[in-house]
Parts: structure tokens; C-alpha cells; sequence
């Protein structure tokens, strides 16, 4: 009985302090919004490059399969606005082995900083895709004011509390 005694104040104590918390940081409707946004699925623009020849796909990353009703053989699928390599799935028409290389491109007079690439080896047809996840554009906020982590970046890293792009050293 003793023991409950002494250990009141400190619960009471414990609990001042997290109303405290609670009332340092109200939620705003900004933030609200801004989980609402993140809570949808996010849209996902792949080009899919075959020699000379390319077609758009835009999906939205919902986890659902989306075909591509293209025969080419691919080369390279360039992701402007999301990581395709950690997010999606590639769906090839024989079904076997392809690899998958990430790496940085960046077209001249069309992409401000470096963007996602997958180069696919040995090119061959891509018949569906799909993507579930989130990612932050950028110079998206990767921390919050409250010093916490709230997505990865799709194009860059995560430096201070923006996304940064990529830098390949060419400029």
C-alpha cells in the first residue's frame, strides 16, 4: 500500500506532462489535409522506352494491376514522379527473368533535375504494372516540424526536412 502511495505523484506527474505535450503541438488543418492528400493513392507516370520508340502509361499507385497493350520490347521505364523500383511490379510477356538496374537520367530541355530510370535487361515486352506506395516530390517535406519522418522521396533524398534531387555531377 505504501509503494501505491509514493508512485501517485509521479503518475500524476506523468500525465501533466503529456496533456502538456498535447496542447504544445494541436493537429491543424493543414496537416489534415495534407494526410488526407497522402492517404490517396498517389499518381504514377512511367515511360517505357524501346529504341527509338516510347509510350506513357499514368496509373495511380492503388496496388491494382494495370496492362500496358504494347508488344515492344523495352529498354528503359522512366519514372519522372515516383521510385518504380522500390513501389512497383513489373509484369513481362514470358514471364521469366528480367533484371532490373536503377539508375539516373536526365532528358535535356525536359527534366529539371535527374529522374528514376530502370534499365531492363534483356529488353523484352511488359505486359502489366503494379505500383502501391507513397513518395514525397522534390522539395516535398520528408520532416515534419515536429522532427518526424513522413515519406520517402521519389526523386532525391531526404536532407534537413525537404526531398533534395539527385545530383548526378554533371552540373
Amino acid at each position: 500500500m505504501k509503494m501505491f502511495i509514493h508512485s501517485l505523484p509521479i503518475l500524476a506527474l506523468a500525465a501533466l506532462q503529456m496533456a502538456t505535450r498535447a496542447s504544445a503541438f494541436p493537429s491543424s488543418a493543414a496537416q489534415s489535409q495534407q494526410l488526407r492528400q497522402r492517404d490517396a493513392p498517389q499518381a504514377v507516370s512511367l515511360i517505357f522506352e524501346a529504341g527509338p520508340a516510347a509510350y506513357s502509361l499514368n496509373i495511380t499507385a492503388d496496388g491494382q494491376e494495370y496492362f500496358t497493350n504494347s508488344d515492344l520490347s523495352i529498354n528503359a521505364i522512366l519514372a519522372p514522379d515516383y521510385n518504380p523500383n522500390a513501389y512497383c511490379t513489373f509484369t513481362t510477356a514470358s514471364g521469366g527473368a528480367v533484371a532490373f538496374e536503377p539508375s539516373l537520367v536526365q532528358r535535356p530541355g525536359i527534366d529539371e533535375f535527374p529522374i528514376n530510370e530502370l534499365v531492363v535487361g534483356p529488353p523484352q515486352p511488359i505486359v502489366s504494372v503494379t505500383c502501391d506506395g507513397f513518395c514525397l516530390g522534390v522539395y516535398g517535406e520528408c520532416v515534419d516540424f515536429q522532427g518526424q519522418y513522413t515519406a520517402p522521396c521519389c526523386n532525391g533524398f531526404c536532407a534537413a526536412t525537404r526531398c533534395r534531387p539527385w545530383n548526378d555531377g554533371s552540373a
